[in-house]
C-alpha cells in the first residue's frame, strides 16, 4: 500500500516537472504593460513578439521580459512601435485538427467509462478466471477434524462457533 502511494507521488511529481519544463518559453521575468509602453516611448525596445495576449519583449541591452496585453485595444501601440523602429513579430493562433478536438473533448469521458468497466469486471467474482479446485487427498490421522470438526472438539469441551 505504501509502495503504491510512493510510486504514484513520484509519478505525479515527474509529470508536473515535465509539464513545467515543456511549458516554459525561456522568459523568466514578467512585468506590467505600463512598463512596456514606457520602454517603447524611451526607445529601449529592440523587438516585440505578440502571441495571443502575451508580449515577449527584447530590450536593446539583450534582456527579455514578458507582459500581458490588457483586453483594451491599444491602436496607438502599433504606431509607436513602428515609429521607434521596433521589430514586430506575431504568431498565428494555433488551430487544432478535428480529430484532436474530438480526442481532447471525448478522452475524459472514455477514460471514466473504461475505469468503470474495469471495476465492474473486478467485482464480478471471477471475471472469467480459472476456478481453484481442491484436490482429493487421503486424510491422515491428524486431519480427521477436517471431515467432522465439531465432533472432536466438542468431545474435548470446546465450542467452535
Amino acid at each position: 500500500m505504501v509502495k503504491n502511494l510512493v510510486l504514484w507521488v513520484v509519478v505525479a511529481i515527474v509529470m508536473m516537472t515535465a509539464y513545467q519544463s515543456f511549458n516554459s518559453n525561456g522568459v523568466s521575468d514578467s512585468t506590467d504593460y505600463t512598463t512596456f509602453v514606457y520602454d517603447v516611448s524611451n526607445s529601449q525596445v529592440k523587438e516585440a513578439r505578440f502571441d495571443a495576449n502575451e508580449i515577449t519583449v527584447t530590450k536593446n541591452d539583450g534582456s527579455k521580459y514578458m507582459t500581458v496585453m490588457p483586453p483594451l485595444e491599444d491602436k496607438k501601440l502599433l504606431d509607436d512601435l513602428l515609429n521607434k523602429k521596433v521589430k514586430i513579430e506575431g504568431t498565428p493562433f494555433e488551430k487544432r485538427s478535428l480529430l484532436s478536438q474530438i480526442l481532447i473533448s471525448w478522452f475524459p469521458m472514455l477514460f471514466l467509462v473504461g475505469v468503470w468497466i474495469f471495476f465492474m469486471r473486478q467485482m464480478q467474482g471471477g471475471g472469467g478466471k480459472a476456478n481453484f479446485v481442491v484436490p482429493n487427498v487421503i486424510p491422515c490421522r491428524g486431519m480427521d477434524f477436517l471431515h467432522a470438526p465439531n465432533a472432536r472438539w466438542r468431545r474435548q469441551g470446546h465450542e467452535l462457533w
